[in-house]
């Protein structure tokens, strides 16, 4: 068996997303790497030292931006004879080019893979994470998208052997689409969101006050960042990209904390992966507060100002790291109350246990 993996890449270097979907590559056999994207040059000659790498195929540049996505797709196809699998991380683009590629290939295409049982065989989520398919190829080769919360991530080994790299001559152009313009996906001053070890989340709740002030200010003060509910999008009040769900990113963060949402199956199966989740609504019934490992019943109008001068008297006393800075970052983002009147009732809150402390381990909503 022998993969090719498309791997996306940003400022010279492979993507989160990549190096986890090399993890998964690894698992089928030895990886051919094909990076595309901003850098592609740079983050290939770095990859040759990760494990599990046979080969870097680099195509000539023939301009200085990066190739659309039929055109990686015409690419692909290019070197499909040679493979038994084509993977690409489950984003936007990987799905788009693997489809295409699928289609003139006249192949099928698996996306969303979240374990490898065979060399054919492999597992995904339906009905937003409430089923798993195992599903069982019969044509070869097999195009698929994987992702990326499933797997490891991949590190470079420096005592490791190098992988070759071999260039692949100009990719013809196509010309059916150009572009116009180039926007960041990631937020500015933060983590990238499929990367981010802490991520809060804006939902419904900040609808009516017309901006997502409070929730800023927290993934500042915690050096995370900010993801949002369908509604938020179609409400105007944050990019697309910031969605996350079923319809929107999948995330794995260490911990994630839900402001305002009151928790659809359709948010939840986009923050299954999350090692921690903690959630504060004003409403107990609130299916998020079920989700939760830790939940509190409060406005969140209040209870984040609290929760942040709460983080600022323990940077106070070393309990948390980069104590100097989580304020500022707070502030950075927005003026949500006083830091002084904040502190004051800080000083007389008592501070929420860890529900897996209880007795037992179900979630616990706090009032």
């Amino acid at each position: 068996m022998k993969v090719l993996l498309l791997a996306p890449c940003r400022g010279g270097a492979l993507t989160p997303a990549s190096r986890r979907t090399l993890g998964a590559a690894r698992k089928l056999g030895p990886v051919s790497l094909l990076p595309v994207g901003e850098g592609w040059q740079q983050a290939g000659a770095a990859a040759r030292h990760l494990a599990g790498i046979a080969a870097v195929l680099l195509p000539e540049p023939t301009t200085g931006e990066a190739l659309p996505p039929e055109e990686l797709a015409a690419l692909v196809t290019t070197l499909a004879h040679s493979f038994s699998h084509i993977l690409a991380p489950d984003t936007t683009l990987g799905q788009e080019v693997m489809a295409r590629a699928a289609a003139i290939c006249d192949r099928g295409a698996i996306s969303g893979v979240t374990a490898i049982l065979a060399a054919d065989t492999f597992q995904r989520p339906a009905h937003a994470g409430r089923a798993w398919v195992t599903l069982r190829a019969r044509e070869w080769p097999l195009f698929l998208t994987v992702r990326q919360t499933a797997f490891p991530e991949e590190t470079p080994d420096p005592s490791g052997e190098e992988a070759p790299i071999i260039a692949l001559g100009p990719v013809p152009r196509l010309g059916l689409s150009r572009r116009l313009e180039l926007t960041p996906r990631h937020q500015e001053g933060r983590p990238p969101l499929e990367a981010a070890s802490v991520v809060v989340g804006g939902g419904g709740g900040f609808i009516a006050g017309g901006n997502l002030e409070p929730v800023e200010a927290l993934a500042n003060c915690l050096g995370g960042a900010v993801a949002v509910t369908r509604a938020v999008v179609e409400a105007g009040l944050a990019p697309g990209d910031w969605q996350v769900g079923q319809t929107g990113r999948v995330i794995a963060p260490r911990l994630y904390v839900a402001l305002g949402i009151s928790g659809s199956f359709q948010h939840l199966a986009g923050i299954k992966e999350a090692g921690r989740i903690a959630a504060i609504n004003h409403d107990p019934g609130a299916p998020i507060l079920s989700a939760a490992d830790w939940g509190l019943v409060a406005d969140m109008y209040r209870a984040i100002p609290e929760l942040i001068a709460l983080l600022q008297v323990a940077a106070d006393q070393g309990e948390v790291r980069e104590a100097n800075s989580c304020q500022e970052r707070a502030n950075a983002s927005s003026e949500v109350a006083s830091p002084s009147a904040c502190r004051e009732k800080a000083a007389s809150t008592t501070s929420v246990r860890d529900a897996s402390s209880a007795a037992d381990d179900s979630p616990r909503a706090i009032t």
